[in-house]
């Protein structure tokens, strides 16, 4: 009987660790959206509150069936106010609109599986979450988007020299790993409150985040975005 209790007790242990939940449970739930590296360990819980079918943001009340609801995974947009553990309301970004996103735009991007894999990585989520900065044309160089980034005002931080060298290496990046694109989405997050930037062709583009919600903070922060 003592061998069947030790072994229970080691069972309990196990499940219960974080490093073996992230074992049994690698890959994130479907509606877990990535702040952040979406090849980082995953940290909310696989079953997530339901919202209530209707709740106010403001004085509007809102339908939550309405929209595509994920839960976020991950603090890299603390610094925009989405915070580990809020709930996204999301609308669905048509193949038409997917190359004519403006900025500012909270986007849930489809993660390249393949892109990751080159990188020796392998990601835990569908999906990751960027704020647009602006669409990048095929034929746009390096050159030109700094220059449009500053005479639009879109993106101060490359004003920085050393942001400015992020940007580009990014930027090179990108286009050696997509050759065939119609357009490339330049988007942000952070590591550390540190900015961060990315580029994707926005044909990963698949939803656009309408509010933000956060049930774990009494709903203090939620807001239409």
């Amino acid at each position: 009987m003592s061998k069947i209790l030790k072994s229970i007790k080691s069972w309990g242990a196990d499940w219960f660790s974080v490093g073996s939940w992230e074992d049994k449970y690698w890959h994130a739930p479907a509606n877990s959206v990535a702040a952040g590296d979406p090849a980082h360990g995953v940290q909310t819980s696989r079953d997530s509150d339901c919202l209530p079918p209707v709740i106010n943001i403001g004085n509007e009340p809102v339908k939550t069936y309405e929209f595509h609801q994920f839960n976020v995974d991950g603090s890299s947009m603390s610094p925009e106010r989405i915070s580990n553990g809020d709930t996204l309301l999301c609308s669905v970004v048509s193949q038409e609109d997917r190359g004519s996103i403006p900025s500012g735009q909270y986007v849930i991007v489809k993660a390249d599986k393949d892109y990751y894999a080159k990188k020796h990585k392998e990601v835990r989520f569908d999906h990751k979450l960027r704020r647009t900065v602006t669409l990048v044309g095929k034929q746009e160089s390096f050159e030109q988007l700094v220059a449009r980034l500053e005479s639009e005002e879109l993106e101060d931080s490359v004003l920085l020299d050393c942001n400015r060298t992020a940007l580009k290496e990014k930027f090179e990046e990108s286009h050696r790993y997509y050759e065939d694109f119609d357009s490339m989405m330049l988007s942000v997050t952070y590591r550390e409150g540190q900015i961060r930037y990315s580029f994707h062709p926005s044909s990963l583009i698949e939803y656009k985040a309408v509010y933000v919600v956060s049930p774990k903070k009494g709903m203090n922060n939620t807001r239409k975005l």
